[in-house]
């Protein structure tokens, strides 16, 4: 009881501080679903879309962190859906506003209960980022395109998909429904928009007259127009059911990135990266306003149901609602702020309060993260910005961007003090202030790349060193040893300021002598572009981050290369050591937080929670603190203290192993090594669940028999675990627990720990060293005909439609060089192991074979008369396919859906052959339909294919009223009758 009180004690302690230093750090910002160790985020993430809800009451915002909701009138926060593992793109509300579908860069699809927050369903089969979603009118299914040159559909009631569209040639940005969910459109970076029958999944109408690539469209609300919008900077109207241009709307400047009709379909709506949105008469054919009231591009916009307010949402991060949208009077009513983009510059200053700089285009902004304070905005620049620093004593800023200039700023009143440089044609891509403060240095790029240093004091030029010099025009390129062969990426102050280290795609890092412009010495070693730097503390160490996916630390003295770590990571952006040199910290396109042992290169901890990728990282000066800023548009405030572990090993086993079959189990045992005076403990398990489904978790040998296992908490993506022993310590090596996956893929990923802690008997904690455990995919098998991972009967289909054809071929499995029943038979064998039935098939399959093509199979197979022994088994698994084919009995089915609207399919099976019927009768017995559907052999007509078929008309093609129907099947002598459900 004294070890539960007081871990009860400790846990409370550890919330009471996390929930003032939350409060400290961002006040006016929901810190709902912050991150494992994260105390405070600032920014709500960059907006990619927003929705009005049907009834116009909600706002919702696709953001960089997940769907936000929003109060319309109140502008207030309802609730943060932030169960995507990257950016949101695209939303959607179904029509009676219960669900949000969302689309996300981590390639899935999801859907929400607007009410509760829960995740309902999940889609997986995009193999790139989902850039639209949308439901159809009846919000039965949801279209999506992707980068993958995709769209689908996805049947909501059975969470499977449905169709794919695969006519584009480049990636898709935008999919829409026509009023009656009958039509979708598609459309992307091939300029091509494209009309789809979605009960045929037939192309009706191609679009073409864009000269790009088209970001957005939208059906007009009767479905007869469609308006399209995109890189050409142009708005086509168009008549769907021709094709024809009606109208093409042209004043923009730069590219539209959103349009929409108003809800009486009489105007159009715009926005654009020109910062305007514009309103067109759909009759009149002329521009009848334009808003140019945009700090920055338009990302986003929407009309309220009852057209009486336009929303709008800029790149700065900022929702507008605007009344009389069409006339003079236009106003802003209302903002939602605070969605920031990528911030530039994150510091701690010297009272420990975090400070964040970024920059929207021309325009500098410096804010205060503890209290969310905008401080000062600097305006000077009349291009891009770049890159910002504040000086050590932060009383200066100092800026570069693509008008070739670097700007000094005073902080505490915003002026501009000097500009430093003003080369034409040049940008300025990195800026730095010396550890003293004394002089500025800047980066330089255009034919060359330059490194300018400047005096803060007078504004003068000191020095000028060329790091790169393009050869003349028609030169041959010569390598020269004191110079990069390729434009510079970054520069970096070392402590004492006497040395600048710069990094280059020419997979060099490089030392220069800041007193006299000399160049030192060059690191080779890497195999990419080097994209980032930073020195240790002591100055004798400099650390650099590739593309080849490694961090390397490099001897300041010497040149010569110490260690290197692989980061795991798709990129590696940022590094940083912390303050005491021990540890270093690097960040990465994979969005997450490395910490590395400086003297082992042992991978510490990794922190997950940004959604897009780690751009900058800072410690405050004791090391206790870390800020993190990303892609998603965020700020993380993290508490690291205790986070680095020590010498005691909790790990995964196996550490690697190769994934078993879909539907099979993998069971991992989660081990300790070393443990000293260990009471309890706790990890969370984070899994892909496009890999993996988790199925349960129980308490291993280590802790005493009376301990107590704590019921596991699961989440979208991961399991906590934890136990505690009562009154007794463990030393020494045993297993904590076993955890148990099911397989949804076959495919590489890793198994994580995070939020890993051990505990004594007095509740003082220990954090561990943790190891990711890999699962790999299996070689592929020749029997696998769709390398899908398992051997089913749809690799069976896939050999029989092949047969005779010769050449290579994956469906040549023997490889002689024709496709055959021998091929096939193999195929089977591999299936099953002769003493069972195959039950790697799904009755509702369309890859399904009918039972007569497996009769015709095993007729081929057994004509061959092979006594080979795996050709044997194939044939005897081919004998139990056919009976799990044959109906012992005849039956009638559930139709699916059910209920529906327009349409059914009502599935049978037939143990005898029989000409069959199927009667549809109204609830009180009067006849509707008759579907007579001739001669059938014994088999299961199951999937829509095969089904009967009924579109919800009667015998004059009329459509049928909402209620209670009944249907009867008659084959032969058996007739049997169910109910079925029309709901308009």
């Amino acid at each position: 009881m004294k070890t539960t009180h007081n871990s009860l004690l400790l846990t409370l302690s550890i919330l009471i501080l996390i929930t003032l230093t939350s409060n400290i750090y961002a006040q006016d910002s929901p810190q709902w679903h912050l991150p494992d160790h994260a105390i405070a985020r600032h920014g709500k993430g960059k907006i990619y879309q927003i929705k009005y809800s049907p009834d116009g009451t909600k706002m919702a915002v696709a953001s960089g962190i997940g769907i936000w909701i929003y109060d319309v009138e109140t502008t207030e926060e309802l609730d943060l859906f932030s169960g995507h593992t990257s950016r949101v793109r695209s939303i959607d509300f179904s029509e009676d506003g219960t669900m949000i579908a969302s689309g996300s860069q981590d390639n899935t699809v999801r859907v929400w209960d607007v009410a509760t927050g829960m995740e309902i369903r999940t889609f997986t089969g995009h193999t790139d980022a989902v850039t639209s979603v949308t439901f159809n009118p009846n919000a039965n299914m949801i279209a999506s395109s992707s980068h993958d040159k995709t769209a689908r559909l996805w049947d909501l009631s059975t969470g499977t998909e449905q169709y794919t569209f695969t006519a584009h040639t480049k990636a898709l940005t935008s999919v829409a429904f026509n009023d009656d969910g009958t039509q979708l459109a598609t459309t992307g970076f091939d300029n091509i928009i494209r009309i789809w029958d979605v009960n045929t999944y037939n192309e009706i109408r191609t679009l073409t007259g864009h000269e790009k690539g088209v970001y957005s469209i939208d059906f007009s609300p009767d479905g007869t127009k469609l308006v399209s919008g995109g890189l050409d900077k142009k708005v086509h109207v168009w008549d769907v059911s021709t094709g024809h241009k009606l109208r093409t709307f042209e004043g923009h400047t730069s590219h539209i990135n959103s349009v929409a009709f108003t809800p009486n379909g009489l105007l159009i709506g715009s926005g654009s990266h020109d910062k305007t949105i514009r309103i067109w008469g759909v009759n009149s054919g002329e521009e009848r306003y334009t808003i140019d009231e945009q700090l920055s591009w338009v990302n986003s916009i929407a009309f309220s149901p009852d057209g009486k307010t336009l929303a709008s949402a800029d790149v700065e991060g900022t929702i507008r609602i605007w009344q009389g949208y069409t006339t003079i009077t236009s106003r802003q009513i209302r903002t939602f702020t605070r969605h920031q983009t990528n911030w530039d510059t994150i510091l701690f200053n010297q009272d420990r309060k975090t400070l964040a700089v970024k920059a929207v285009a021309n325009i500098i902004q410096l804010w205060d993260v503890e209290t969310n304070n905008h401080l000062h905005t600097f305006i000077g620049h009349t291009d891009s910005v770049n890159s910002i620093d504040i000086s050590p004593d932060e009383r200066f800023l100092v800026s570069g961007a693509d008008d070739g200039t670097m700007r000094l700023w005073d902080v505490e009143t915003g002026t501009q003090l000097h500009t430093l440089t003003k080369f034409i044609g040049y940008n300025i891509i990195s800026v730095e202030f010396s550890p003293d403060g004394k002089l500025v240095a800047g980066l330089m790029n255009f034919m060359n790349s330059n490194i300018v240093l400047y005096d803060v004091k007078t504004g003068l030029l000191v020095r000028n060193i060329t790091a790169f010099k393009l050869p003349p025009l028609g030169a041959p390129w010569s390598f020269k040893p004191r110079e990069h062969s390729y434009p510079v990426n970054k520069i970096a102050f070392s402590p004492k300021g006497d040395v600048i280290a710069s990094c280059s795609s020419d997979e060099t890092v490089r030392l220069w002598d800041v007193n006299i412009g000399a160049h030192l010495r060059v690191m080779t070693g890497h195999t990419d572009t080097v994209y980032n730097i930073s020195f240790s503390p002591d100055g004798k160490i400099v650390t650099s981050v590739s593309h080849d996916d490694t961090v390397r630390l490099w001897d300041v003295a010497t040149g010569s290369e110490i260690r290197q770590f692989n980061s795991q990571s798709d990129g590696v952006s940022s590094v940083y050591f912390s303050p005491d040199g021990n540890t270093i910290a690097s960040g990465g396109n994979d969005n997450m937080i490395r910490f590395w042992d400086f003297q082992t290169g042992n991978l510490l901890h990794i922190l997950t929670g940004h959604k897009g990728s780690v751009l900058k990282l800072t410690f405050s000066p004791d090391g206790q603190t870390l800020a993190s800023n990303s892609s998603d548009g965020t700020i993380l405030i993290w508490n690291i203290t205790n986070l680095i572990p020590s010498s005691t090993l909790v790990s995964l086993s196996p550490s690697s192993v190769e994934s078993p079959g879909v539907g099979e189990q993998l069971t991992f045992t989660l081990n300790i090594s070393g443990g000293q005076n260990v009471a309890g403990y706790q990890t969370k398990v984070h899994f892909d669940t496009t890999a993996l489904r988790y199925v349960g978790s129980a308490n291993g040998d280590y802790l005493t028999t009376n301990s107590f296992f704590v019921q596991p908490v699961v989440d979208v993506n991961n399991v906590q675990i934890a136990a505690v022993a009562y009154g007794e310590e463990i030393d020494g090596d045993g297993t904590l627990a076993t955890i148990t996956f099911e397989v949804v893929e076959v495919k590489s990923s890793t198994v994580r720990l995070s939020n890993t802690l051990l505990t004594n008997s007095t509740g003082i904690p220990d954090v561990p060293q943790t190891i990711i455990a890999e699962i790999t995919e299996p070689p592929a098998r020749p029997e696998d005909v769709n390398e899908d991972g398992v051997v089913d009967v749809s690799d069976l289909v896939l050999v029989a439609n092949n047969f005779g054809k010769h050449g290579d071929n994956a469906a040549d499995v023997n490889g002689d060089g024709v496709v055959n029943i021998i091929d096939l038979a193999l195929v089977a064998a591999a299936i099953g192991n002769g003493d069972a039935a195959p039950v790697l098939w799904s009755a509702n399959s369309n890859d399904m074979p009918t039972r007569a093509s497996v009769e015709a199979w095993l007729r081929k197979a057994r004509q061959l008369n092979l006594q080979d022994l795996t050709f044997q088994r194939g044939i005897t698994v081919l004998e139990q396919l056919l009976a799990s084919l044959t109906p012992e009995q005849t039956a009638l089915l559930p139709n699916y859906p059910n209920p529906f609207n327009p349409e059914t399919w009502i599935p049978y099976q037939l143990s005898s052959p029989a000409d069959v019927r199927i009667t549809i009768y109204s609830a009180n017995g009067q006849l509707i339909r008759q579907l007579d559907l001739g001669f059938q052999e014994v088999g299961i007509y199951q999937h829509r294919s095969q089904a009967a078929y009924w579109d919800g008309k009667n015998q004059h093609g009329e459509a049928v009223a909402s209620g209670i129907y009944f249907y009867a099947l008659n084959a032969g002598k058996f007739n049997t009758t169910r109910k079925m459900l029309i709901q308009k």
